[in-house]
């Protein structure tokens, strides 16, 4: 149930961090501190849904050590 929730709400971020950016304009958007966090949050949430979707075996190039 929380991974579903999750989706959903990083979804509806995503939509509001997007539309945000088309009504302000990427100057004007990134010029205030709030919403500068607000979209690398929702960065950080859709990466890791991403990574939560790929393989592991797609994901050899990040391998570190021997």
């Amino acid at each position: 149930m929380l991974k579903w929730v999750n989706l959903f709400f990083t979804i509806v971020f995503i939509l509001e961090c997007g539309l945000k950016l088309i009504a302000f304009g990427p100057y004007v958007y990134f010029f205030d501190g709030w919403r500068q966090f607000d979209f690398f949050v929702v960065s950080c949430s859709f990466i890791d849904i991403a990574l939560a979707v790929v393989d592991i075996k797609t994901m050899k190039f990040l391998k570190v050590g021997p």
